[in-house]
């Protein structure tokens, strides 16, 4: 819209000082002709703004002339600039929109509060971009993005990791309710018309717009649902040691180098017991990599703490044999 381009326009020069055309145009990606007509609808409008000829030239305003911005302590435009434009933003296309609102900010500070700015920014810098990005993801999570404002169903497709080695893909119709970026990782929160679903970016091969709109839950509280996911998280995402008796057959695998993967896992180990089993601590990633790895193991390897993955494994099993004995 003009009248927030005339605005932007102001609030730029305000931070600057004096800018060419040309950088006026590039910043609000709009033709030059566009900014000698704006800058003209300033000046019948009363803002004291001109251009200055010549080599170094450009547009300007009056000295002394400015809007006022109130309300702000130090503390708060100190934590305001050290923020940043946050990746997160920018990857979901908006961080125009807050650029645009910090120059406006920046311009309408005295002088002095805007050279605390230009300190702050020159001590600390906060890079939220990660290392690397799957190819693709930004123009998936843009789509979701669309699908969750305009709360349309989705066509989900994503990868299922069981294990380091095996994952298996699957597909679903989903309603998106919501993103969350933590830790510079997005997550999809959506429901199935049954659970609520937590999905990484990461997992997800392709989301596609049905068309179709649903109607969200009422109750549904974003914040209030992330913050319980997380906290049953927890339990999930921190490494974990787990106490083992190995077999002997396996014990003596592994004496030639055989099963790697096993071996870079043992913390300790303790010498053979009366039947040849060994106990031993095995350190995993998560608990549930724990168990996909040890349910894997069949019964060369037997676990003896957590008690909570002892009885997570043998359930597994039950159901397991219970299925099989079913469908024999």
């Amino acid at each position: 819209m003009r009248a927030d381009r005339l605005l932007s326009i102001l609030m730029i020069l305000q931070a600057k000082g004096k800018i060419s055309v040309r950088q006026l145009a590039e910043e609000l990606e709009v033709s030059s002709r566009t900014i000698h007509r704006d800058i003209d609808a300033l000046g019948v409008s009363g803002v004291p703004v001109y251009f200055e000829r010549g080599k170094n030239g450009g547009v300007t305003l009056l000295e002394g002339y400015r809007t006022n911005l109130t309300g702000l302590t130090a503390d708060e435009l100190k934590a305001l600039f050290i923020l940043g434009i946050p990746a997160s933003l920018d990857e979901l296309g908006i961080s125009k929109s807050l650029k645009t609102a910090l120059n406006k900010i920046s311009a309408s500070l005295p002088d002095d509060r805007r050279q605390d700015e230009t300190t702050i920014r020159q001590r600390i810098y906060i890079d939220w971009t990660g290392w690397e990005s799957e190819k693709g993801a930004d123009a998936i999570l843009r789509d979701l993005f669309v699908a969750v404002w305009e709360s349309r169903k989705i066509y989900l497709r994503y990868l299922v990791s069981f294990s380091p080695r095996v994952k298996k893909e699957f597909d679903r119709i989903i309603k998106p309710y919501g993103l969350v970026a933590k830790a510079g990782e997005w997550y999809l929160v959506c429901e199935d018309d049954i659970h609520i679903h937590v999905y990484e970016l990461s997992s997800i091969l392709e989301a596609r717009s049905t068309g179709e709109e649903f109607t969200r839950n009422d109750d549904f509280n974003l914040g209030a649902f992330w913050t319980n996911w997380c906290e049953h998280q927890k339990g999930f995402h921190s490494s974990i040691t787990v106490t083992v008796l190995l077999s002997p057959l396996l014990h003596r695998y592994l004496s030639y180098n055989f099963d790697r993967d096993l071996i870079q896992r043992i913390i300790s180990r303790d010498k053979p017991e009366g039947k040849g089993r060994v106990k031993a601590n095995l350190l995993f990633d998560t608990f549930e990599e724990a168990r996909t790895y040890l349910l894997g193991m069949g019964n060369s390897i037997e676990v003896l703490e957590p008690e909570s993955l002892r009885l997570s494994i043998m359930d597994y099993a039950e159901q397991i044999i219970k299925l099989y004995r079913n469908h024999g």
